[in-house]
């Protein structure tokens, strides 16, 4: 087993609990997570009661999930997303040897740390436990990308694969990531450190549309929606998939008439390709049409 405490300690790297800061020889480090959401952007950064009432259940659910890896202490109260996380452990059959570890790494002196959810040495797998309702999965991968190239650089760790373990409620998923190179995580932290513009950056204003008691209604609102969206798909696939066994093509439920749509093909237009090479028929058929200001929102 690799010792990190004495690793870290040779290289001058400590970690404030309390204000949640990583030094080396007095001098603050950037952490992963702040680089990630410096160069992909950080839309809420503002902290609202349920951004911290959701943070405060994630720090929950890893601390419930490090005893356990640590030391096969089960929480004392049911915890779903704990029981979740077994399940998915025992599913892919990964024997974890890390948990919630430090990490360090320089790479052409741009230095990072951070913590580490989970790491096997027998799977050769890193690992982040995700609690929050919104998938991000380009920037975990940039994320779990970093902690590995720590692992192998800093602390001769063999890393082949990666993944997160998403548990939100009575959601679980074991999702593949693929580590990203070493050229790419050095384009990511030259993205920060010579705070470059060619990464996607989302700028940080105050709005009045958007005060603290409105971004919490407003991301509520949002959660509910992605909730019953995703509820509506599953259940409009399941009435698909029976309608199909049972040669159904039209019924009533309630107020609503539901219709079987078989599948078909359809002819379109390739309007790239006729603009590039046949620009006289473009410019002849093409219809321009105002379109209204929006927003995305992601």
């Amino acid at each position: 087993m690799v010792n990190f405490d004495e690793i870290l300690s040779n290289l001058g790297v400590e970690f404030d609990a309390v204000s949640h800061t990583y030094t080396k020889n007095g001098n603050i480090i950037p952490s992963s997570t702040y680089i990630v959401n410096r160069v992909m952007g950080n839309p809420f950064a503002q902290e609202t009661i349920y951004m911290r009432r959701a943070k405060e259940k994630g720090t929950l659910i890893h601390n419930a999930i490090n005893k356990l890896v640590l030391r096969g202490e089960k929480p004392s109260f049911p915890m779903l997303e704990v029981d979740n996380f077994i399940r998915l452990t025992k599913k892919h059959n990964i024997e974890w040897s890390y948990s919630e570890q430090i990490i360090y790494n320089d790479i052409n002196g741009m230095e990072y740390a951070g913590t580490l959810d989970l790491f096997s040495v027998k799977n050769e797998e890193i690992s982040d436990v995700k609690t929050g309702s919104t998938k991000q999965l380009r920037k975990w991968q940039i994320q779990l990308s970093l902690y590995a190239w720590a692992l192998i650089d800093k602390f001769g760790l063999k890393v082949t694969k990666g993944s997160i373990l998403w548990l939100h409620d009575d959601k679980a998923e074991y999702i593949s990531v693929e580590i990203l190179s070493k050229e790419q995580i050095i384009e990511v932290l030259k993205a920060y450190y010579e705070k470059r513009d060619d990464y996607t950056k989302i700028e940080e204003v105050a709005l009045k549309t958007l005060n603290p008691t409105a971004i919490e209604e407003f991301n509520a609102t949002l959660d509910t929606i992605q909730m019953l969206e995703e509820k509506i798909k599953g259940t409009k696939e399941k009435i698909k998939t029976e309608m199909e066994q049972r040669g159904l093509s039209q019924i009533r439920l309630g107020k609503r008439v539901i219709s079987y749509v078989a599948p078909t093909t359809r002819e379109s237009v390739d309007s790239k390709k006729l603009k590039s090479e046949y620009p006289e028929i473009w410019n002849k058929c093409k219809k321009e049409s105002k379109i209204s200001s929006s927003i995305r929102i992601k």
